[in-house]
């Protein structure tokens, strides 16, 4: 079997920087703010733990799920370098 006991998450919708945590045996509630990320944290983890590759709703879109700030960098550096 396998344990997730460590997680790290890097620009994945509201989460620009790298944010790491460790994932306690005992621990069973995610606790923060409003708009604090939360649900964004449990996405990610969702995303890279599921295995239907026909539903859509689990897999990475650029759109949605990259950080809009340095998505639209990101754009920015595209228009550039395809001059």
């Amino acid at each position: 079997m396998i344990k997730l006991t460590k997680a790290t998450i890097h620009r994945y919708k509201s989460i620009e920087t790298e944010q790491s945590f460790n994932v306690e045996d005992d621990v069973t509630v995610l606790v923060g703010m409003n708009e604090s990320g939360k649900t964004s944290l449990l996405e990610a983890l969702a995303k890279v733990n599921y295995f239907d590759e026909d539903d859509d709703s689990f897999k990475f879109n650029m759109t949605h799920d990259f950080p809009r700030k340095q998505k639209k960098q990101l754009k920015k550096l595209a228009k550039l370098l395809l001059r």
